[in-house]
């Protein structure tokens, strides 16, 4: 991995306050990518946050399979989806709560499937 790193990662990195920082950021998106496609579909602490974790990481190092695990979470993702009335909505940590909130209901997941659908050059609305 690139000593570019990612977020504080990068910095605590590039600054060699903490050089194994770089290394740190991947070993938890090597786990995010493999562990994490049974969680919810909210930002805050579940799927969308989890695909966006990833894109920083494809962003920050090029490489592939940081882009190919946020893909895979993005098939697992689509399995939350509820069409009503023609719309596509995603529960929160609830599977009957739909809340259009950022962190935890389904305007993160929007952001995220923007964000994916573009995933070299977009940035995360966070940022």
């Amino acid at each position: 991995m690139s000593r570019r790193g990612l977020g504080s990662s990068s910095y605590a990195s590039r600054l060699e306050v903490l050089p194994e920082a770089a290394g740190f950021a991947a070993r938890a998106a090597r786990t995010v990518a493999r562990g994490t496609r049974w969680t919810h579909p909210v930002q805050c602490h579940g799927l969308s946050g989890n695909i966006e974790f990833l894109l920083d990481m494809f962003q920050a190092t090029r490489e592939q399979e940081y882009l190919d695990g946020a893909y895979a979470l993005a098939q697992a993702l689509e399995a939350f989806a509820v069409e009503k009335e023609g719309q596509l909505y995603w529960p929160s940590e609830n599977p009957e709560s739909f809340s259009p909130s950022y962190l935890v209901g389904y305007a993160g997941v929007a952001a995220c499937l923007l964000r994916l659908a573009e995933p070299a050059h977009r940035v995360s609305l966070l940022r």
